[in-house]
C-alpha cells in the first residue's frame, strides 16, 4: 500500500511540475510588469491680502490627497507671497485638498486660515507611459486672498 501512495505522490508531483512549467511560456515579448502607478504634479500659486492685494510672506501652503488625508508636499510662500508644490505622488489622484495657513503670527501680519480643492482631469497628465507612469500634471491655483483676521487686544 505504501508504495502505491509513494507512486502516486511522485505522479502528481511530475505533473504539477510539469503544469507549471507550461504556465511559463517565453515569446521574446515581456507580458508582465512591476510597478506602482505614480505621478508628478506642480501646483503654484501667490498668496495675497484680501484687504489690500498685497503679498504675503510665510504661510504655509499644504497638499493633501484628499481621501486619506496624508500630506504629500509642504512649502511657504516667499517674499513674493508666490508658492510652489512639486510632488510625487504613487495611485495618482483627481483630486487634492490645499491647506493655507498663517504660521508665523503677527510677523506679516494675521489672516485666516484657508482651505481650497484642486482637481486633475486626464487631458492634465502629460508625457504618461501608457503603462504605470501617468504623467505630469500642472495647475497654477492664480491668486489666492487670505482674509484678514483682527489681532485679538486684552
Amino acid at each position: 500500500m505504501k508504495k502505491i501512495y509513494s507512486l502516486c505522490s511522485k505522479l502528481i508531483s511530475i505533473c504539477l511540475i510539469l503544469l507549471g512549467f507550461s504556465g511559463c511560456s517565453w515569446t521574446g515579448k515581456q507580458n508582465s510588469e512591476y510597478g506602482v502607478p505614480s505621478a508628478k504634479y506642480k501646483v503654484s500659486g501667490k498668496v495675497v491680502s484680501d484687504a489690500d492685494g498685497k503679498a504675503i510672506k510665510g504661510i504655509k501652503i499644504t497638499m493633501v490627497e484628499s481621501d486619506i488625508s496624508s500630506h504629500v508636499a509642504i512649502t511657504n510662500t516667499n517674499t513674493e507671497g508666490e508658492f510652489l508644490l512639486d510632488n510625487v505622488s504613487f495611485f495618482p489622484l483627481n483630486e487634492f485638498k490645499i491647506h493655507i495657513e498663517d504660521i508665523d503670527g503677527d510677523e506679516n501680519g494675521l489672516f485666516k486660515d484657508s482651505e481650497q480643492t484642486i482637481r486633475f482631469v486626464s487631458s492634465d497628465y502629460k508625457g504618461g507611459d501608457g503603462r504605470w507612469y501617468e504623467g505630469r500634471a500642472e495647475k497654477d491655483m492664480g491668486e489666492i486672498k487670505l482674509i484678514p483676521e483682527e489681532p485679538i487686544v486684552e
